[in-house]
């Protein structure tokens, strides 16, 4: 879903982007990625470990690291709060993010619901 979206928003926009230098082909889900953990490492003195970020985005910390540096809630909560972009420093990062109950849902009306709003949110933006 994700890539479908992003192809469609590069293709929306091409001409900004060729104006920048940029061509479509150069993009991928890799500069998302990059770009988010980019933020959240360096956006501000108060970052979430690095433990977390690595761990969140599948990224290797080396042997020795992986074996002992693990997955922890409050650092993978604190990590995926900071992508959003909203400051850690704002009163805003406080507010708890949207929570989607699909429990009257088997798992192909929720995928059908899940892709309306996407398909919204996308033609409103």
């Amino acid at each position: 879903r994700f890539i479908k979206m992003f192809h469609r928003v590069i293709a929306q926009h091409e001409d900004e982007f060729l104006s920048l230098g940029v061509k479509k082909n150069m993009l991928g889900s890799h500069s998302c990625r990059k770009g988010a953990i980019t933020l959240v490492s360096t956006g501000c003195t108060v970052s979430p470990p690095m433990a977390s970020i690595c761990l969140q985005v599948c990224w290797s910390m080396g042997t020795v690291k992986d074996r002992y540096i693990h997955y922890g809630k409050a650092g993978n909560q604190f990590t995926g709060r900071s992508v959003t972009g909203i400051s850690s420093l704002d009163k805003e990062f406080a507010i708890s993010p949207v929570y989607w109950d699909w429990s009257d849902c088997d798992e192909e009306s929720g995928s059908k619901k899940v892709d309306k709003l996407v398909e919204e949110t996308c033609v409103e933006n």
